[in-house]
């Protein structure tokens, strides 16, 4: 019976600029992220670096690629704090090796959502100083993506947590978002659209023994369910208009089905 061939590591299936650049990274820690055994990673946030927002800042605009000798300028990359708050990140972990601390999570695709979730990785001082960045999307390979900016992000907000206590003098982990298995279809009634800053706000709110003001329901008159009739009708009308409307492409056959669905 043949045993299995081995598995081909991350770091082989680079180009050679890119495979070099990756071992002048990992070479201060001694160890490949992506082949360090999962027990030998830490879950306790307070062990992550010291972060905060201004090291975040200097690391994604300011800091210089190795690549192009300019200024990374990853400005997009700043927006990545909707996809901590939004629950896209989890699995965050850290590892002491050599003076530096490793931070490993798992981010999830912007547009694909039920797609294996990434692999971004950051490299900092104890003290926060960011030194390096990767991920294992495509524009991770310039070592400033969204991914790295959502992971850096929860960090920064996880070690702040593990320091800090609520008013009941309990650690408040808790007030980290869910990560999120999958996003389900809802009525746009039942969706939150709070904003990242208000979260943040509320989150800041709660942990100081204040309370969270949540909006009222709206309530929307009952309008009685269209009828086939009326569906049909209504697609006959926009048909009459010329418009583009992407309903009119639709054939007959797939029409008549919609017109069953209601």
């Amino acid at each position: 019976m043949s045993s299995k061939p081995p598995k081909k590591k991350y770091i082989d299936g680079l180009d050679k600029v890119t495979y070099d650049r990756y071992a002048q990274k990992t070479k201060d820690i001694g160890v490949d992220p992506y082949e360090v055994p999962k027990q030998k990673f830490n879950s306790d946030h307070k062990n992550l670096p010291a972060i905060v927002y201004i090291d975040i800042l200097n690391y994604l605009v300011t800091s210089t690629s190795a690549y192009t000798y300019e200024q990374l300028r990853a400005f997009k990359s700043l927006d990545a704090y909707n996809q901590f708050v939004n629950g896209w990140v989890t699995d965050v972990k850290s590892l002491a090796a050599n003076d530096k601390v490793l931070v490993t999570g798992r981010v999830r695709h912007s547009q694909r959502m039920n797609d294996t979730p990434l692999r971004p990785w950051v490299i900092a001082s104890p003290s926060g100083i960011i030194d390096c960045a990767h991920c294992d999307c495509m524009a991770g390979l310039g070592e400033a993506c969204t991914h790295v900016g959502a992971l850096l992000f929860y960090s920064m907000e996880a070690y702040r947590l593990s320091k800090e206590k609520t008013v009941t003098q309990d650690k408040a982990y808790w007030l980290l978002p869910s990560s999120l298995d999958k996003v389900p279809y809802s009525e746009i009634r039942d969706i939150d659209f709070t904003t990242a800053e208000t979260q943040k706000k509320q989150r800041d709110s709660v942990q100081n023994g204040g309370s969270v003001c949540k909006r009222n329901t709206l309530k929307l008159p009952e309008v009685p369910e269209p009828t086939a009739d009326d569906i049909s009708g209504f697609m006959e009308a926009l048909f009459v208009t010329k418009s583009k409307a992407s309903v009119c492409l639709l054939n007959q056959h797939t029409r008549n089905i919609l017109c069953q669905m209601y």
